[in-house]
């Protein structure tokens, strides 16, 4: 298709490894210190994907330490799984994850198109890839299926399905990137910065709901230099709930997925 792809890549890596849980463990967890980070997601039948950030291209020295060095640091950060993390025997449980992100520049070529992975990559903080590529798969499906429907040709009508999803995907990429450099600095200071900014997500609603909304790409509510001071602790949290009338107006149409039937 000659796409052209510029890669991004960051300054950090992840292992990601299964280990056995203590069954009231149901929470997932982000715990952050001013150097490590320990994401956790509980799964069925007493276990639980963890998520430990290292500096990229350190994966060797890290191995090198031993997995006793991994079991210390999953202890210090999370007590509750010190004896679930020694359930890690050999490195080769272990799965280096090295996320970076690229966007190509169409989604289309004569009767071929590109979707999910193959045409963008995302950060995986906030797990919006296989979203994105769902909605991909959705509106390429529907485009396809109505133009069997109606008997036209289907790569004359190929770019609804880039008009759709490419201006979409960008926005959910910069927004995923920033989360990315939130998580990417080391220092104390930032650390501080970070908590009240996530804390911030919580206070105001409508920080909160903008967030939600435009990470499931279900809608789109652009923040404001407003919101950034609020997020920022620079100005108050508004106190104002967002009434449900007021969230689906944001929230994207049938026209909006699908202009073609229109």
């Amino acid at each position: 298709m000659d796409v052209w792809v510029k890669r991004k890549d960051y300054n950090h890596h992840f292992l990601t490894v299964t280990i056995p849980r203590p069954s009231d463990f149901t929470k997932g967890k982000i715990i952050t210190t001013a150097s490590d980070f320990l994401g956790l997601f509980p799964l069925p039948d007493d276990e639980v994907r963890t998520v430990f950030l290292i500096k990229a291209g350190t994966f060797k020295q890290v191995k090198e330490h031993g997995l006793e060095q991994l079991y210390q640091a999953y202890s210090e950060l999370e007590p509750e799984l010190a004896q679930g993390v020694r359930a890690i025997q050999n490195w080769k449980a272990v799965q280096l994850m090295i996320p970076f992100t690229y966007h190509i520049d169409r989604y289309y070529k004569g009767n071929l198109a590109l979707i999910g992975d193959a045409a963008h990559t995302v950060h995986p903080m906030a797990g919006e890839g296989m979203n994105l590529a769902i909605q991909d798969a959705d509106v390429l499906g529907e485009l396809l299926a109505w133009c069997k429907e109606n008997d036209v040709p289907y790569h004359d009508h190929l770019h609804y399905y880039e008009d759709v999803r490419k201006p979409r995907v960008e926005f959910l990429l910069n927004l995923s990137h920033l989360s990315a450099l939130v998580y990417s600095v080391p220092y104390q200071w930032w650390r501080n910065i970070r908590m009240r900014a996530v804390q911030r997500m919580y206070d105001d609603d409508q920080l909160h709901v903008k967030q939600m909304l435009n990470i499931s790409g279900l809608g789109k509510w652009k923040f404001t230099l407003f919101d950034r001071a609020i997020q920022g602790s620079i100005l108050p949290a508004r106190s104002k709930r967002v009434s449900d009338r007021k969230q689906r107006q944001f929230l994207f149409s049938e026209a909006e997925d699908y202009p073609w039937r229109t």
